[in-house]
């Protein structure tokens, strides 16, 4: 054996939703130091930055997160000192809050994850630059990483964005310089109605003059007796009521393009992906995210490792290859964010004299995040173990991030102890969210341990 990469022996460190505000590096508990000594010990240490570094240069977007009371995203460059210190080797960058501060934010935080020697990957100058994959040098191989993330209907098929485009990129062309943005998969919502809903969409339809729509996803939209375009979305006359996503086919084969081109130079692929997409219940995953993660398995990625609802949903084994649909947070600072603009404030029925602290618990109360939902602050770790190129180990750390805590306090994360009640839970909703895959979790030592066929 000439190189030690030939061996196709790795160990991977794989993390959902990661935003940090403060410092990190002081802190002493037991469970936080072994989490971060996880993490330096893996070969590769991935995490997906949704938040954007920058020292407030840009103007802000009209909207955040690509919705109306989002969190406008603020790091101080000087943190990516802190990933770096916890191992983190390389991030992901596309995701709804790319834009929070326009075409020209998404400059600023690539100028600063270039000058603190961060590898990224899902956003770009343009949209090409936003899909190639970004590269990581190890002693087990070379590994790329191609990120992206969804745009269109979230919720169960409504739409609540104010833009469907979300921030993607734009291409270079003879005429026109490509706008900076993210790598997106747009998609669209078709649902399955009942013949009574069906004729009162119709009816509706026709009354309020609504024309047709659609032309980005379906091709020259026709209303015929047993389909209609409304709203977005197409409505197939069934005997019930279902919906279903459906990916839009440029950009995933797109994406697929880019992960062959990560095989063809690289020893490992990972594919990360940010989704917000439309389901019937936030446990389960939209059709379209399913079918790409196994798309990008069959293309060659080695890992896919989802991120976006905040919270953990299934797992799956697919050709051998781990799908990890969504992992949660590793660290979510949001309630210390120091700025919010006034479009956020009046939202909220607030002003500019407002305070930041006052929008967050308005807009906890408001929506019923952040304090309200525990299962937001409880997630997981993924440690994957590869030898000879086959997965030999999936294990899956629970981690506390401090649920109800200050918010001087929550958002850092800890490994919650094997006999706590942050553990058990957590365990249950990955055997509940991971059983229609056919997954079976249980407990090893002090972690969950995926079965691997």
């Amino acid at each position: 054996m000439l190189y030690e990469a030939e061996s196709g022996n790795i160990v991977m460190a794989l993390c959902g939703d990661c935003h940090l505000n403060r410092k990190v590096s002081v802190h002493r508990e037991e469970g936080f130091l072994k989490l971060v000594k996880m993490l330096r010990d893996a070969d590769l240490t991935y995490a997906n930055q949704e938040t954007l570094f920058h020292n407030y240069e840009d103007y802000p977007n009209t909207v955040s997160g690509e919705a109306t009371t989002g969190t406008w995203m603020h790091s101080s460059p000087e943190m990516l000192k802190e990933y770096q210190w916890m191992g983190i080797q390389m991030m992901g960058t596309s995701n709804n809050h790319s834009l929070d501060f326009g075409e020209n934010g998404v400059l600023t935080n690539i100028k600063n994850l270039k000058a603190y020697g961060m590898p990224y990957a899902g956003t770009g100058r343009n949209l090409t630059e936003a899909r190639m994959p970004c590269y990581v040098d190890t002693p087990q191989g070379r590994v790329a990483l191609v990120s992206g993330s969804d745009a269109g209907p979230g919720g169960a098929g409504d739409q609540p964005f104010p833009f469907l485009e979300g921030g993607i990129g734009s291409e270079t062309t003879p005429y026109f310089q490509g706008k900076p943005g993210c790598n997106k998969i747009r998609f669209v919502a078709n649902f399955t109605v009942d013949r009574e809903t069906f004729n009162s969409l119709k009816r509706t339809k026709t009354k309020m003059d609504f024309g047709r729509d659609c032309i980005e996803y379906y091709s020259n939209p026709r209303d015929t007796d047993t389909e209609i375009f409304f709203m977005g979305s197409k409505y197939v006359l069934g005997k019930d009521c279902s919906m279903t996503t459906v990916a839009n086919k440029r950009d995933f084969e797109e994406n697929l393009k880019w992960i062959r081109e990560a095989r063809a130079n690289a020893d490992w692929v990972i594919v990360s992906f940010h989704h917000h997409g439309a389901s019937r219940t936030p446990d389960e995953p939209p059709e379209h995210i399913k079918a790409f993660a196994r798309a990008a398995i069959d293309a060659g990625a080695d890992a896919f490792i989802g991120h976006g609802p905040h919270q953990d949903e299934g797992v799956e084994v697919y050709n051998g290859k781990p799908i990890l649909y969504s992992l949660g947070h590793l660290a979510w600072e949001i309630n210390t964010v120091d700025k919010i603009p006034w479009d956020g404030m009046a939202r909220l029925g607030l002003g500019y004299d407002n305070t930041p602290s006052e929008f967050f618990w308005a807009r906890g109360t408001a929506r019923g995040l952040e304090q309200a939902h525990q299962w937001r602050w409880e997630n997981a770790v993924a440690i994957v173990t590869f030898e000879k190129k086959k997965v030999k180990e999936i294990r899956l750390h629970p981690i506390d991030i401090g649920y109800g805590k200050p918010f001087s306090q929550q958002g850092r994360p800890i490994l919650a102890e094997k006999d706590s009640e942050v553990f058990k839970r957590v365990l249950a909703r990955f055997q509940r969210l991971s059983e229609p895959f056919g997954t079976k979790i249980h407990v090893k030592g002090d972690a969950l341990v995926v079965d691997v066929p």
